[in-house]
């Protein structure tokens, strides 16, 4: 099985949760704008309602890129908004460290976008289940495949229980979130005390593990869920901040079993995203679906250093 392709085509930059919540961003930062045309803040309920219902009608689709003739060295395309991204542009310069915690937890989560959701089941060593879903995640390597996933403290040096779980049993599982059950994934988000089940009050379906033997041996997956990680901790780094608090821990985990739907599965053991139905994290409170998707060939050297525009390119760079 291609390792690579399962972990490239199911951990796709559209299925994210944003960063979790924490006590380190300012209540006034985490309310991020409903309105991202005029930005200003407006109530949930009212502009839901004032929104197109969600169109479970729009299927995944394969278009063109942008410009199918760009050639080297011809740079950015004729995209109607090039201009916008023009090298001339005026910019803004930002250092981290003249910058609140609430503000670079702002630019962070609406610059780096889409974002894919890890959604993470643990188990404590008293047995107790949690479920949580986290948008600082991503794929670290292939041989062997491991992930990584950051998870914020609750306040200085206080880990989350996500957090606790993972290193003390050194088992978790990651879930990928599909259209499907998104409302009962966001739900477990909320801030309930250690001894409430997010598994209760979201109704997604437990399964047992594959490789620990079951309930007795570490946390369930989501049963609900089409692609599943069933991990081991790998590595785990605590993230200080200036006053040597600990803010998060980067998790490594080392995956054991890829658990994914059969009729998920294309013969190349790659994923269908049309089928998968991955959903994004962007800023604020704000998610996306899957939309559409265009290829572009990786170019080969060997192919590409004998085109006269490659060699031109090169020798104009040496003038």
């Amino acid at each position: 099985m291609n390792r690579t392709w399962l972990m490239r085509t199911c951990l796709l930059p559209i299925a994210c949760r944003a960063a979790p919540r924490s006590p380190f961003v300012p209540h006034t930062v985490r309310r991020l704008t409903m309105s991202t045309s005029n930005h200003t803040r407006i109530p949930f309920k009212q502009a839901e309602e004032s929104r197109e219902p969600f169109d479970v009608e729009f299927t995944w689709n394969m278009r063109q890129i942008v410009n199918p003739d760009w050639q080297v060295p011809q740079g950015a395309n004729k995209h109607p908004r090039a201009v916008d991204f023009d090298p001339k542009a005026k910019v803004t310069q930002l250092k981290p460290e003249d910058l609140d915690a609430g503000t670079n937890y702002k630019l962070l989560i609406n610059g780096v976008v889409p974002r894919p959701i890890a959604f993470v089941s643990s188990q404590g060593k008293n047995g107790v289940r949690n479920l949580a879903p986290f948008s600082y995640f991503a794929v670290v390597g292939h041989n062997p495949p491991i992930i990584s996933v950051s998870i914020n403290a609750k306040g200085p040096s206080t880990e989350k229980d996500t957090a606790t779980n993972i290193l003390e049993t050194k088992r978790f599982v990651v879930n990928i979130i599909s259209e499907p059950f998104i409302e009962a994934a966001n739900y477990t988000s909320i801030d309930a005390p250690a001894d409430v089940s997010e598994w209760t009050l979201s109704g997604l379906t437990p399964v047992p593990n594959i490789t620990w033997g079951g309930d007795q041996g570490g946390p369930p997956r989501v049963g609900e869920s089409a692609y599943s990680l069933e991990c081991e901790l790998y590595q785990s780094v605590d993230i200080k901040n200036d006053e040597n608090h600990k803010t998060a821990t980067l998790i490594l985990g080392r995956i054991r079993h890829y658990i994914i739907k059969e009729s998920f599965l294309n013969e190349d053991k790659s994923i269908d995203p049309g089928k998968l139905l991955p959903v994004s994290r962007l800023g604020g409170i704000t998610y996306a679906k899957l939309g559409s998707g265009f290829e572009a060939p990786r170019p080969k050297w060997e192919e590409e250093k004998e085109k006269d525009n490659v060699k031109t390119a090169l020798q104009k760079a040496k003038q």
